[in-house]
């Protein structure tokens, strides 16, 4: 018995509907920021990491949980008034150990 298996790459987190209408298994890979952020942040003991894609949803579940922290970027920059951008580098320890972080991404996020 032989199976076919396809490949497709959808490189934007925007071309992922493409896989969904196909009823394709999504696997996301975002080596360059997002999931190493998430990845450290829940290393140095963040309580969890959730992500949205809009920083308007960033902002309003903030405002619902004021404790949590704020984290983003857009075109790779850090969202003003959030606490944290994304790079890894800025999730240590002493910043996230027990703490919710809201995290929204230019792509990242969004493929999610």
């Amino acid at each position: 018995m032989t199976l076919k298996t396809s490949v497709c790459l959808e490189v934007l987190a925007k071309d992922a509907k493409r896989g969904v209408n196909r009823g394709d298994v999504i696997i996301i890979i975002d080596v360059f920021r997002c999931s190493s952020t998430i990845i450290t942040a829940l290393q140095n003991g963040a309580k969890g990491v959730i992500p949205v894609k809009t920083v308007k949803e960033a902002v309003t579940l903030h405002n619902k949980h004021p404790e949590w922290l704020l984290a983003g970027e857009r075109r790779a920059k850090k969202l003003r008034n959030f606490h944290l951008g994304n790079s890894p580098l800025e999730f240590k320890r002493e910043l996230v150990e027990g703490k919710y972080i809201i995290l929204t991404t230019t792509d990242g996020t969004r493929a999610i």
